[in-house]
């Protein structure tokens, strides 16, 4: 290269300067916009319109979409996302890029019409895929994306029909507005459910109305034990068991007669009878009772000839607290108690408090939080339990207690008396005097909750100038619970003669923590007193629905150093499957276990079982078979075979009891309900049994024979039993005239119910709407009397409605899904005929 051509080329660059620095701004302002819709093969749109539905909900009958030469639907992607699917997309229309999480799926979907390639990210797969860039346009501002591509990029399914110019649109997730309504129908079920659990609170429980009812269950049992080591040895022996309902209470009487090879025969005989629900006093008891606890004192004394009296049932204290924090804005929470929705609120900036909320003792709470992108997420409270230790403010109670111990050599009497005042209801008071052969002990005890989840028990006791005091701690809050305690006896005291394995000690703490979560169970416990320190811990995890591991370790050390430490360590592994159990226990300085369970149903005929063992410390082996064969309800043959012994055991065991009375022996001293369902009758039609309905008596049921009858064995006592007849089982036309009933048996009882029956009638009708009625558009028939829906109708699109199963009564007929507020008329069905038509509700837009 010479000068010349140097300067030539240097007075070109100078002379075209401008032209060059317009070229490079063009470049710069409209590169990006050329390049973005400088795609490959572009097509050319037409703007068209179609009939569109999402889902089950009708869209536009004229919804605008492009279509090209081969008539193949475009899509506003902006409109898809927002107005039909209820999501929030970031869209770049520059860079033809758009990206939409679907929280309620976990995932993030991304689309690059630049890169011609989307993207699916979550939690169980990642996926990159190409597409033809054609696919994806920029037209009008906005990303037009063609139907296949996006039923390919999100979990929706598309129907395009071309004759009918109609789309489907089916997503393969939760859409917001469903998840709302559904949410709101849940509510509403849930409203109901909490009206019928106070109605059912309120009705009063029904009661046996007999004075005199008696069950008799009789046990013969006799084993024959052919030993290797001993001489073989057979033991019989009866037993006996009467229960009697006398003047509102139950008086039992057990019995028991043993005769061994080669010894003495020898007898026993006990007595109760226990009242509750009185005018002075909840609960009556005489006879063979056991002694009453506090938390110094824990005596296992069985008394004969005893009498104990309360005042009040057993309480668990009611606690007043506030839930606060913070969550996204415009989040909904609702509050369960038990199962049972008790408020719904929304918050505006996401702040939320729940000022006064109160619930008792042992009570579940769970807050659902439900956010505005269709995600939620669950909080689980339980309230602790005082062990019914809290009484009601203002309340009082007392309990009186006295027997004599059950030792036909021994004539010394014990006796208790306790007082209790509710100071607030979250602290009691209590006084009490305990009378021991020998030794007379007082003391003074207060329960406090300071805050939920958790409460605070000390006890202070007095006994011929030594003192004792008691301290302990208890919370939970969910899924972990935890328990501390701690003593101080003065080891002069005479409070240590009465005690009971390791609280017999001077110094005693207690330190229990549990967890339960996510299919993992861990408990730990520490034991401290003068004589030994002792730990002991379980490890559970649920594998698989029908395994489970577990770990049980202990460690206990005696502090006088001449005893051995004693330590476990047990690895369990065990399979529950319907008819086979198998269990591996390995117990790692000790044993190792191997036990195999077969029984074909919980109504089978006979049961067998095996199991191996290996001892570390001897290296000796055993195993055991043992096979049982029911003859009948009565009679029951079990074989035992092992190495040392052989043996063979039968056992006789009946019931004899009233003509409704229980069949079986293990529904002895349980509840009887029987009756007949029939169709309430009138002059022109007389009543006839009901064959096939279902009667419930809490979680048990019976279907009525041909004859109307049922009856149900093996209810519940001391307790409300809830009754009901499903609808479902009725004829057309018939429901029951009251919803619930509640009964409440005592041991060995029987009690007839005769429930009573009402028609039904059917209504038709027209809403008559100056606008189009969207489909999923509904009728409530909300009776006034009893608060509650009745019946529900979906209305058609011609305003057409259909709705069965009213009761007579006022009703106000709610009008839901046509506009944005319901509409509700009033209207009073007469019940004098059994359908009612054409009837007709105006309704305006405004």
């Amino acid at each position: 290269m010479d000068n010349n051509t140097l300067h030539i080329n240097s007075n070109f660059f100078i002379n075209s300067y401008p032209r060059f620095i317009k070229l490079f701004i063009i470049f710069l302002l409209f590169a990006p916009f050329e390049l973005s819709i400088a795609q490959e093969n572009k097509p050319e749109l037409i703007e068209s319109f179609i009939a569109f539905q999402t889902s089950k909900k009708s869209g536009d009958k004229f919804y605008r979409i492009m279509v090209d030469d081969f008539e193949c639907p475009y899509l506003d992607l902006e409109n898809i996302l927002k107005d039909h699917l209820g999501l929030t997309p970031k869209i770049d229309v520059s860079k033809i890029t758009c990206s939409v999480d679907i929280v309620i799926e976990k995932s993030v979907f991304r689309i690059d019409g630049i890169k011609g390639e989307y993207e699916i990210k979550s939690s169980k797969k990642n996926i990159k895929q190409s597409f033809k860039k054609a696919q994806i346009i920029v037209h009008e501002g906005k990303l037009w994306i063609q139907y296949v591509l996006l039923s390919q990029w999100l979990p929706v399914k598309i129907n395009w029909e071309l004759d009918r110019y109609y789309m489907r649109f089916i997503p393969q997730f939760p859409l917001i507005k469903e998840i709302i309504k559904n949410r709101e129908r849940t509510r509403r079920t849930d409203r109901e459910n909490v009206l019928n659990r106070k109605k059912i609170n309120n009705i009063k429980a029904i009661k046996p109305s007999g004075n005199f009812n008696t069950e008799l269950r009789l046990k013969l049992n006799n084993s024959y034990t052919d030993n290797n080591s001993i001489d073989d040895r057979s033991i019989s022996y009866f037993a006996y068991d009467l229960n009697s309902d006398i003047y509102e209470g139950t008086f039992k009487i057990n019995g028991l007669y043993t005769k061994a090879t080669g010894s003495d025969p020898e007898s026993s005989v006990r007595w109760k009878y226990k009242r509750e629900e009185q005018k002075y006093f909840h609960l009556f008891e005489a006879g063979n009772i056991f002694n009453t606890t506090t938390a110094l004192l824990n005596p296992t004394v069985i008394v004969k000839n005893g009498i104990n009296i309360k005042r009040l049932p057993k309480i668990e204290g009611i606690s007043g607290f506030n839930f606060e924090g913070y969550t996204q804005p415009g989040t909904e929470i609702d509050i369960y108690v038990n199962g049972f929705l008790s408020e719904s609120l929304k918050t505006i900036d996401g702040k939320y408090e729940i000022n006064n909320f109160k619930a008792s003792g042992g009570e579940v709470v769970i807050l659902k939080f439900y956010f505005s992108d269709g995600s939620s997420k669950i909080k689980m409270y339980q309230i602790s339990s005082d062990g019914g230790k809290l009484i009601p403010e203002g309340s009082w109670d007392y309990q009186l207690f006295t027997g004599q111990e059950d030792d036909d050599d021994k004539e010394e009497r014990y006796g208790f008396i306790n007082l209790k005042y509710g100071i607030f209801d979250n602290l009691s008071m209590g006084l009490h005097s305990y009378t021991y052969p020998e030794t007379d002990v007082s003391g003074l005890e207060f329960v406090w909750k300071p805050v939920v989840g958790l409460y605070l028990t000390s006890e202070h006791m007095f006994s011929e100038g030594t003192m004792g005091n008691a301290f302990a701690i208890e919370g939970t809050y969910l899924p972990s619970s935890f328990r501390f305690e701690t003593r101080f006896i003065d080891e002069n005291s005479p409070i240590i003669d009465i005690q009971s394995s390791e609280k017999k000690y001077p110094e005693y703490s207690f330190l229990r923590y549990s967890i339960n979560s996510a299919g993992w169970y861990l408990r730990c416990q520490y034991t401290d007193s003068t004589d030994h320190m002792k730990y002991e811990s379980i490890i559970k995890k649920k594998v698989m629905r029908n395994l489970t591991l577990s770990t049980e370790n202990s460690l206990k050390t005696f502090k006088d150093n001449t005893t051995d430490d004693f330590k476990s360590n047990i690895i369990i592994a065990e399979i529950m499957l319907r008819k086979h159990n198998i269990r591996l226990s390995w117990n790692i300085d000790t044993y190792q276990s191997l036990s195999y369970r077969y029984q074909p149903g919980r109504d089978a005929k006979y049961y067998w079982s095996a199991s191996y063992n290996r001892y570390e410390t001897n290296n000796e082996y055993d195993a055991f078979l043992s096979f049982t064969y029911k003859f009948g309800d009565f009679l029951t043959t079990q074989i035992s075979l092992s190495d040392d012994y052989r043996k063979i055991e039968n056992s006789l065991e009946g019931i004899i009891s009233g003509s409704k009375g229980p069949e079986k022996s293990d529904q002895y001293a349980m509840g009887t309900l029987y009756g007949v369902v029939k169709t309430p009758g009138d002059d022109k039609s007389p009543s006839i049994a009901i064959e096939g309905a279902t009667v419930m008596a809490g979680s048990r049921r019976a279907v009525t024979d041909k004859n109307g009858n049922y009856i149900i064995h093996g209810l519940p006592v001391d307790q409300r039993v809830v009754f009901s007849v499903l609808p479902s089982t009725l004829d057309v036309g018939l429901t029951p005239k009251q919803e619930f009933n509640v009964f409440k048996f005592r041991p060995g009882t029987i009690i007839e119910y005769n429930p009573i029956f009402q028609k039904t009638v059917g209504i038709d009708g027209v809403i008559l709407f100056d606008g189009t009625i969207p489909a999923g558009a509904e009728i409530y028939a909300h009776h006034i009397e009893t608060d509650r829906v009745v019946a529900t109708g979906e209305i058609d699109p011609d305003g057409f409605f259909v709705i069965e199963g009213i009761i007579p009564g006022l009703y106000n007929f709610e009008i839901k899904g046509i506009r944005k507020d319901d509409a509700v008329f009033e209207y009073l069905v007469k019940g004098d005929e059994d359908w009612i038509s054409e009837l007709k509700f105006k309704v305006k837009t405004h």
